[in-house]
């Protein structure tokens, strides 16, 4: 199989928003994730250090940055990764990049991430979702 067959098997990322990691004012915490499902209406988000009080900031700021841009129909649920906890003071980072890898390696483009099993949204509502964020 060649290269380019291996990857469309699987997320194409063009389909996905992806943008760059920020650093939010909201304390000394490890580096955190957070995915847009848009065709699911989730947000996953990840704290290595499985700590509540982290896991609400990042929710909060995303809130108060992403959510804003959302169609009033286009009411996004939060959902927490659970897995892969950070037991030393420097590996969050690590963690947090490969959670992204691991989704993007491991899910293939006709399947939900992780256990998502809402609605889709509307192919042409996804589009227009996509576009007011990147515009």
């Amino acid at each position: 199989m060649s290269d380019v067959e291996r990857r469309n098997q699987y997320i194409n990322t063009k389909d996905h928003i992806s943008t760059e990691m920020r650093s939010i004012p909201i304390g000394c915490y490890p580096t955190c994730g957070i995915i847009f499902y848009m065709g699911r209406k989730i947000v996953w988000k990840y704290d290595p250090l499985h700590k509540k009080l982290i896991l609400d900031a990042v929710q909060e700021a995303t809130s108060g940055v992403f959510m804003k841009f959302m169609t009033s129909h286009m009411e996004m649920q939060f959902r927490a990764f659970t897995e892969w906890r950070q037991c030393d003071g420097h590996s969050c980072g690590v963690l947090t990049v490969q959670w992204y890898l691991s989704l993007v390696r491991s899910t293939l483009s006709d399947a939900s991430i992780l256990l998502a099993y809402d609605d889709k949204q509307d192919p042409k509502q996804l589009a227009f979702e996509r576009y007011k964020h990147f515009s």
